[in-house]
Order: structure tokens, then sequence, then C-alpha cells
């Protein structure tokens, strides 16, 4: 069963080194001002978690 705000979640595919961070940054704060939860693979402390 999925969660009640499943269709509110934004994956973001990004590189997480510093050249990419203010793009990062940018595509968080766009996400969350137009009401979407930002989600990213920083999430998870264990990378083998599926």
């Amino acid at each position: 069963m999925q969660p009640t705000d499943y269709n509110n979640n934004v994956f973001i595919n990004c590189p997480f080194d510093s050249d990419y961070k203010h793009l990062f940054d940018a595509m968080v704060f766009a996400i969350h001002d137009c009401g979407f939860i930002a989600r990213c693979t920083l999430e998870e402390e264990d990378a083998s978690e599926v």
C-alpha cells in the first residue's frame, strides 16, 4: 500500500559532488515551492537498501 502523499514525491537524480550542489539546492527549493516533496538517495544510510 502506498502512503497517501506518494503522488507528491519528486525523485531527484543528480550527482552529489560540489559542482552540482547549486543545481541540487535549486531543484529542492523549486520542488518544495511548488508543493511537492523532494526525494533523493541521500535519505538512505545503507546503499544496499532498496
